[in-house]
């Protein structure tokens, strides 16, 4: 009996050993001063909170956080007024993210609040439809079903001569130089959580 005592003793110092570890971890993982500016956001301006996805729209985790925890985002901090939600590109993973980010880019200097349809219905599009519909005439043919109130032969004029490529590849170009190598990387208030609701609510004091 005495020696169970002992052993029990053993593991809860370890247990704790390790949960001290982690938050001492946690409390020091650096802030990163992200590109704000210029990037769609999401959300009221005066917001308190400020989270941020650094994605590619040709990455399967990505598109399951749009699916699964940015409506919760959306619904509980977002609509809120609790926070604010920024997007950053980092299309790397393959061609169709670059062109994807490209048209993402082409809609956002064109109408903002549009970016946001395309992102969503883009994911779920993704989600659905396993063919190589990600090209040029693809993905024109995607906007105009799905994201209204844009001049669609400027936008295809715009991606065809990459006007909006060099914006895609500085947010690559700063996330490659500040070693962010994965995607989605999540950051609450510059802070970089695990891409998910109950991280990202728990991180907000």
């Amino acid at each position: 009996m005495k020696k169970l005592t002992v052993m029990s003793g053993i593991v809860v110092l370890v247990i704790c050993g390790v949960l001290f570890f982690w938050g001492m971890t946690r409390q020091e993982e650096p802030s990163v001063a992200l590109p704000l500016e210029g990037q769609p956001v999401l959300g009221s301006k005066d917001a308190p909170v400020t989270i941020v996805e650094i994605g590619d729209f040709s990455c399967g985790s990505c598109r399951s956080f749009a699916l699964n925890e940015f409506p919760k985002i959306k619904k509980e901090l977002i609509d809120t007024g609790k926070a604010k939600f920024y997007f950053i590109d980092n299309q790397f993973l393959s061609e169709e993210s670059v062109l994807a980010g490209m048209f993402g880019q082409g809609i956002y200097q064109q109408n903002p609040g549009r970016f946001w349809d395309f992102y969503h219905a883009f994911n779920k599009e993704k989600q659905r439809n396993k063919k190589d519909w990600v090209t040029m005439d693809g993905l024109m043919a995607f906007v105009r079903k799905e994201v209204p109130g844009i001049d669609y032969e400027k936008l295809r004029e715009d991606v065809e001569k990459k006007r909006v490529y060099e914006e895609v590849e500085k947010d690559w170009r700063f996330c490659m130089e500040n070693h962010i190598n994965f995607v989605p990387t999540v950051y609450v208030n510059g802070i970089k959580v695990e891409p998910t609701f109950e991280e990202i609510k728990s991180e907000i004091k």
